[in-house]
């Protein structure tokens, strides 16, 4: 299965990345910082602070599924970064026509400022 993982280099994407590697899926990892990934991944790096379409659409093109580990570092400084990266996947999944996405995220749980 040919799978895009998002936010690849968090707590929970590792965890994604090793398992599907494990499992023989091709892997496509997203991440600001790919070069923290290990090798037999396609990696691309997008800020999904400040998305990058192309490169977000790039990256999805093709995926069986996308898989989004995205969520705050530090919540104070990262406020709303999941509801505007899951924004920006599903709008580089819409063009790309892939269907199926699944979300990990923390992010709901305890307070949010409101910034």
């Amino acid at each position: 299965m040919k799978l895009t993982i998002v936010a690849a280099t968090g707590g929970i994407g590792r965890h994604l990345v090793e398992q599907a590697v494990a499992d023989g899926h091709d892997v496509t990892a997203v991440a600001r910082r790919p070069r923290e990934l290990p090798g037999g991944v396609r990696t691309v790096a997008v800020d999904l602070t400040r998305p990058d379409m192309p490169t977000l659409a790039a990256a999805v093109r093709g995926a069986d599924a996308v898989l989004s580990a995205l969520g705050p570092r530090n919540p104070r400084a990262d406020a709303g970064i999941t509801s505007r990266g899951t924004r920006a996947i599903v709008a580089a999944m819409q063009a790309e026509h892939v269907r199926r996405i699944i979300i990990v995220s923390a992010a709901p749980v305890g307070p949010v400022p409101v910034p």
